[in-house]
């Protein structure tokens, strides 16, 4: 598999600086812009704080053990609507994550553009086990892990401080050989 991956309303693509403006308009609404990593040293989302994200991005080769960052796009006219990377660490292990435009929730695009993630993280990077890390306070996000037949592997109190309160985190992960058979 390579880049673009083509799904059957997405497009999981580099990110381009035509982009920037369709980025910092839906990573400004609070439910994404805690979960960014291209707010600048201030803690704002500017063009020029998303520009220099793109750049850093763009050096990465795909495959490589750090994090690639992906443009959720559509491809009926590749606006960009969201973000999903992956992360590959130690023994065949990796971390996938994703946020989507608040427009553009509840309509399954989520879920297929992690699909089309932990395809390419299981089948091009031949990883053996992929897991994502949310709150309980984030439902729909481990919803969609447990419809991707991850399982709760870890469930942390109180291991997060966000707006002023302790928060629980969870682990959720799936082997190559679970996605296979429910492929």
């Amino acid at each position: 598999m390579t880049l673009p991956i083509e799904t059957e309303r997405l497009l999981l693509r580099r990110y381009r600086i035509e982009d920037v403006p369709s980025i910092v308009r839906y990573s400004s609404h609070p439910s994404i812009a805690r979960l960014i990593d291209w707010a600048s040293p201030e803690g704002e989302i500017t063009e020029q704080s998303v520009a220099r994200f793109i750049e850093a991005q763009n050096r990465i080769n795909p495959g490589d053990p750090s994090w690639m960052d992906l443009a959720i796009a559509l491809r009926s006219d590749d606006q960009v609507i969201g973000a999903i990377g992956i992360i590959c660490r130690a023994h065949r292990q990796g971390q996938t994550g994703w946020a989507l435009a608040v427009q553009h929730r509840g309509r399954g695009l989520a879920t297929e553009a992690a699909a089309a993630m932990l395809d390419y993280g299981f089948l091009t990077l031949d990883l053996h086990r992929i897991y994502a890390v949310t709150t309980t306070w984030n439902m729909p996000s481990w919803k969609l892990m447990e419809r991707l037949g991850m399982r709760r592997e870890a469930h942390f109190r109180e291991s997060e401080m966000a707006d002023g309160e302790w928060r629980d985190g969870l682990i959720y992960a799936i082997l190559k050989s679970e996605w296979l058979e429910r492929r």
